[in-house]
């Protein structure tokens, strides 16, 4: 399973998911006035990206197969 997880931060290039995390709301308009934030509407949070984000990113890569690896030895 370790194996697993590496190979596939390695593999998988993590930046399309960031990018679309990173990505800014859509402006909406209410009465004819642009809002950021879309009125009461709340932002818009993919949890796909930020799952692949998790897993794939390099740093969050090498951290979570560490944390496994301390689990199972313990």
């Amino acid at each position: 399973m370790w194996i697993g997880l590496f190979a596939t931060g390695l593999l998988l290039d993590s930046k399309p998911y960031r990018l679309e995390l990173l990505a800014p709301q859509p402006k909406v308009a209410i009465a004819g006035v642009l809002s950021d934030q879309g009125g009461s509407t709340p932002p818009v949070f993919d949890r796909a990206a930020f799952l692949a984000c998790v897993l794939l990113y390099t740093p969050l890569n090498v951290a979570w197969p560490t944390l496994l690896a301390g689990f199972v030895g313990g």
